[in-house]
C-alpha cells in the first residue's frame, strides 16, 4: 500500500504461555544428540564449528517459539544459516589449504541436511506446540490477511527464528510466506529472489 495507509503491530509477550524449563531442557538434549550423531558422519572441523556456534541459539529459538519453531530451526533452517556462514568465512580463507577446508564443509552441507531431513521424518510434532506470543502472531495474521489483500512484513528481533517464523505463519495462514537474513545467515541468490517474490506481490507475507 502507500505510506498513508501503512499500519503497524506489536505482538505483545504471553507471559503465562511459554514453554516450561524441563521441556526446554528436553529438547535442548534431542538437539544435541541428533546433531551429534548426524555430524559423527562427516567429522569436518570447519562444519562442525560453525554448527555448534549456530545451535547455541535453540534455547533461544524455544523461548521464542515453541516445539514447533525449534523443529523448524533444527531440522530445516539451520543449515540454511550454516551454508552462509560457510561461504562468508570462505571470502575471508588467506590461504588455499583454508579456502579447501571451507569448500569442502560447504559441500557437505546437503548431506547434513540430508541427514536431518531423515531424522525429521519420525519426528512428531503438532502445530499447535507454539508459545503464545506466536500464537498471538498467528492470530494477528490471519485477522490481518482476511480483512484485506495489502502485504504484511513481519520483523523479529532475532536471525535464528526468522526461518521457523516463516515456517510456522506458512502452515497456520495457508500461504506462501518467505523470509530474508542478512548476509551471514543466508545467501544472496536466496534473499533477492524473496525479496523480488514480495515485490511483484506473489507473495503477501515476508518474514524480516
Amino acid at each position: 500500500g502507500t505510506q498513508t495507509n501503512r499500519q503497524f503491530f506489536s505482538v505483545p509477550w504471553q507471559v503465562n504461555d511459554v514453554m516450561n524449563p524441563t521441556d526446554i531442557a528436553i529438547c535442548l538434549e534431542e538437539t544435541e544428540s541428533i546433531l551429534k550423531l548426524v555430524c559423527s558422519q562427516f567429522r569436518l572441523w570447519d562444519l562442525q564449528s560453525t554448527i555448534d556456534a549456530e545451535k547455541s541459539r535453540t534455547r533461544g529459538v524455544l523461548e521464542s517459539l515453541g516445539r514447533l519453531g525449534w523443529y523448524f530451526f533444527l531440522y530445516e533452517g539451520l543449515m540454511e544459516v550454516v551454508r552462509a556462514k560457510l561461504v562468508n568465512k570462505l571470502s575471508y580463507a588467506d590461504n588455499l589449504g583454508a579456502q579447501d577446508s571451507v569448500r569442502t564443509a560447504i559441500e557437505h552441507v546437503p548431506l547434513v541436511q540430508g541427514e536431518l531431513a531423515r531424522v525429521a521424518s519420525g519426528c512428531q510434532v503438532s502445530g499447535s506446540e507454539v508459545t503464545g506470543k506466536c500464537r498471538a502472531l498467528v492470530e494477528l495474521m490471519l485477522r490481518l490477511l482476511q480483512q484485506s489483500d495489502d502485504q504484511s512484513i513481519v520483523f523479529v528481533e532475532r536471525v535464528s527464528v526468522a526461518y521457523p517464523v516463516a515456517r510456522i505463519l506458512a502452515s497456520h495462514l495457508g500461504c506462501w510466506v518467505v523470509h530474508v537474513c542478512g548476509v551471514q545467515a543466508m545467501d544472496d541468490a536466496s534473499r533477492k529472489q524473496a525479496l523480488e517474490l514480495f515485490r511483484k506481490g506473489e507473495v503477501r507475507v515476508l518474514v524480516a
